[in-house]
């Protein structure tokens, strides 16, 4: 798992009160880019509101110990969009603007143009790097996102 500052958050789309989906993109152990797509649940997290230390210092600063009692968020990786099918030639660092258009298929805003290719399970629009510097590019989700589970 990548460092915390090596993390990037590319967007954050609520698909129920406590669940969401989440982009999340890093340099990874192999040393190469991942934009990951994630489902999130927050109804078992701990309502950190108001807490801090017992030294007052920002929950941030603690150490494991400090922070055992915290029940952290739960999730779930649907899919590395870098990993499927080759990565599908993304040229582009970023990613960002998740939209879900029905409950089997998420848009995700590329910038920068990828020379994209099908992948087994989704279906991906084409781009040519040439063409334009953003791109909206379509999942479509082997099953309807309410019977995903989360970990």
């Amino acid at each position: 798992m990548p460092k915390s500052k090596e993390l990037k958050i590319g967007d954050l789309l609520e698909i129920s009160d406590t669940r969401f989906l989440l982009i999340e993109q890093g340099i990874q152990k192999d040393g190469l880019m991942h934009r990951s797509i994630y489902l999130i649940d927050i109804s078992s997290a701990t309502d950190l509101s108001g807490k801090t230390l017992s030294d007052k210092r920002d929950l941030e600063f603690g150490a494991a110990a400090d922070l055992a009692n915290i029940q952290m968020v739960k999730r779930t990786k649907l899919f590395d969009y870098d990993a499927l099918g080759g990565g599908f030639g993304y040229l582009a660092e970023k990613s960002e603007g998740l939209a879900m258009i029905d409950s089997k298929l998420t848009g995700c805003k590329i910038d920068g143009v990828p020379a994209a290719a099908d992948a087994v399970k989704f279906n991906i629009s084409r781009g040519n790097p040439t063409q334009a510097p953003s791109r909206l590019w379509l999942f479509n989700l082997p099953k309807d996102i309410k019977e995903y589970s989360v970990n």
